[in-house]
């Protein structure tokens, strides 16, 4: 290893006025980097490894959220769409009870289904029926007759007409 004084550089490059100060030492010539070097090399090669492991995990969070956010969504989709059908069959039904068969004629008069439920989420009975009467005097539709149902409480109620009467007790009594 030589010492590098100032004054052969001088002497050497007093000819070349580009040379005017010391010059640095030559790297080495093998194809190891010097130590310091490779420290700092090392270093930065883990933050690089900790800033991709840092976006890595980031993005499987946010991909994460995502499905979930899309499951939700989806989730919230069917659940309306079954909300919807319920609120459906709730104003048939209503519809139904007062002589209006087909719910779809309310929608042919131009009444929105959602127009009868209430921001509360309720139905709105009154206006289901006062759609209904419009709708069956428009159209014309006659109304329903209701079949009797006969009612449990009173009389014999799905028991064969005939039996026991006055002439079976009196055979019985009898003996005949």
């Amino acid at each position: 290893m030589t010492v590098d004084t100032g004054q052969q550089d001088t002497q050497a490059g007093a000819g070349d006025p580009a040379a005017t100060g010391p010059t640095p030492p030559e790297p080495p010539a093998s194809d190891t980097p010097p130590a310091g070097d490779a420290d700092q090399d090392d270093d930065t090669d883990d933050q690089g490894d900790d800033d991709q492991g840092d976006q890595v995990g980031r993005r499987n969070r946010e991909a994460q959220y995502r499905r979930r956010a899309q499951a939700a969504e989806a989730e919230r989709d069917q659940l309306r769409g079954q909300l919807d059908a319920l609120h459906r069959q709730i104003v048939g039904n209503v519809a139904r009870a007062y002589g209006l068969d087909d719910v779809g004629l309310l929608e042919y008069r131009g009444h929105e289904l959602s127009s009868f439920i209430g921001d509360d989420g309720t139905v709105d009975t009154a206006k289901i029926i006062e759609a209904t009467a419009d709708t069956i005097k428009h159209c014309n539709i006659a109304p329903q007759r209701r079949p009797v149902k006969p009612n449990p409480q009173q009389g014999a109620y799905g028991t064969p007409a005939g039996g026991s009467g006055l002439k079976e007790v009196l055979k019985t009594a009898l003996g005949r």
